[in-house]
């Protein structure tokens, strides 16, 4: 399936992992708010990144893609529209847009939304942040993926840590949102002898099925397949027999890759 038809945020997949017993359970993100507790800090990545194209779907529900052209100087940006499709297609052969009125919505899929953030802190979590450099990931080579993650920069900022603090002592889970999250929250308690602490630094950790995650208990991110760098790092979370049924069910099911959208909670 291309981005173009991905699903919009109120209809992307979420696939809940129980790793004690394996139970699996298919839902969608905004179900995510029933998984969480009062007092479980959830933390995200703030690391700004802009992607030049947006897959979305007009109000009628026609796919189409916005790519951006440009800013301007009053801080709104130029952007062509096309229909469905994507890069994969020469332009010329791509169908017009749909004919969109002024300021008519646009809706593109995010796995998580503001009404998903809020639905959260409505359900008692509190949520916090770290900056984390995500650098490549993956590129289908197995040799080269074998030594990725490079080293990333990371910033934990003193909330970050006194909230992952509070959690812990309240008896609250950490819920990392991306496997970028888990980094940087490993690679700053490694960092600090152990303890965590407000870091600014690099990271080179590596987590995997031997490690064991210090800081963080859960994890909420995208489907990987087993071979990518992300895939090792969920096997610190699950055993592999569950990750490995998780997967098959997923396929089935027909969940979409983290690159479209679908996603997997591990809690």
């Amino acid at each position: 399936m291309n981005p173009a038809s991905a699903p919009t945020t109120r209809d992307r997949r979420l696939l809940h992992l129980d790793p004690r017993s394996g139970a699996l359970r298919d839902g969608q993100v905004r179900d995510l708010k029933h998984l969480v507790r009062p007092g479980d800090l959830v933390v995200v990545n703030d690391a700004a990144t802009l992607p030049a194209s947006f897959a979305g779907r007009a109000a009628d529900g026609r796919e189409l893609e916005v790519r951006l052209a440009g800013a301007n100087e009053d801080g709104t940006w130029s952007a062509v529209l096309f229909g469905a499709g994507d890069w994969r297609q020469r332009t010329e052969d791509r169908p017009a847009p749909p004919a969109l009125a002024m300021e008519e919505d646009i809706a593109f899929g995010l796995a998580l939304s503001a009404r998903v953030m809020d639905d959260l802190r409505g359900a008692g979590a509190i949520i916090a942040s770290v900056t984390h450099a995500a650098g490549l990931s993956s590129t289908g080579d197995p040799a080269i993926d074998a030594a990725l993650p490079l080293s990333e920069r990371y910033d934990v900022p003193e909330a970050t840590v006194q909230a992952v603090r509070a959690a812990r002592a309240n008896g609250g889970r950490v819920l990392a949102v991306g496997t970028t999250v888990v980094r940087a929250l490993e690679g700053a308690r490694a960092d600090g002898g152990g303890q965590l602490e407000a870091r600014t630094g690099w990271t080179a950790i590596r987590i995997g099925a031997t490690t064991r995650p210090r800081v963080v208990d859960a994890l909420f991110t995208g489907l990987h397949q087993r071979g990518e760098p992300h895939f090792e790092l969920l096997r610190a979370f699950a055993p592999d027999q569950a990750l490995t049924a998780a997967l098959e069910h997923a396929g089935r099911e027909g969940y979409l890759t983290h690159e479209f959208g679908d996603a997997m909670v591990v809690i």
